[in-house]
């Protein structure tokens, strides 16, 4: 894989984070995290202007798996590569369309780890099922192989 050629781009909504690098760095079943994006505010509706900041708590892939049935009309699965995040009822902000590749972060107290990028969900954005992102860490050897230079 070719190396990455330019530095980063630093603005008002693009920031560096840390990768995890050890299981401290990872939340726990339960623990708080927070995702942002700027995706739709309701279904079908338009894109929000402002960046917003979704609050949830880290699913096990066993009880996240149990929100996405025959009946939610999506035949997607959860699996060891997802990680799972239930909203907490915050402000009336959700996990919606067009949020898709935001960072799903945690703070393990010293600093700010991504855990996941979005990728998808079900349709509704209303909160009711968790939002599924792509766990970071089983990516972890391939990021470094693409950023090494």
């Amino acid at each position: 894989s070719p190396a990455v050629q330019q530095k980063g781009l630093v603005a008002d909504f693009v920031r560096p984070i840390c990768l995890p690098s050890s299981d401290k760095d990872h939340a726990k079943v339960g623990e708080i995290m927070q995702f942002s994006g700027f995706g739709e505010i309701t279904h079908d509706g338009p894109s929000t202007e402002v960046k917003k900041k979704v609050l949830g708590a880290l699913l096990s892939n066993e009880q996240c798996s149990k929100y996405y049935t025959n009946s939610t009309g999506l035949q997607r699965s959860v699996n060891e590569n997802s990680i799972c995040m239930r909203e907490l009822p915050v402000n009336g902000v959700h996990f919606c369309g067009g949020d898709s590749g935001g960072p799903l972060m945690y703070s393990n107290k010293k600093r700010w780890h991504v855990e996941g990028i979005a990728a998808w969900g079900a349709q509704i954005c209303d909160g009711r099922y968790p939002a599924v992102f792509t766990k970071v860490s089983q990516y972890l050897s391939w990021i470094m192989g693409v950023t090494e230079s």
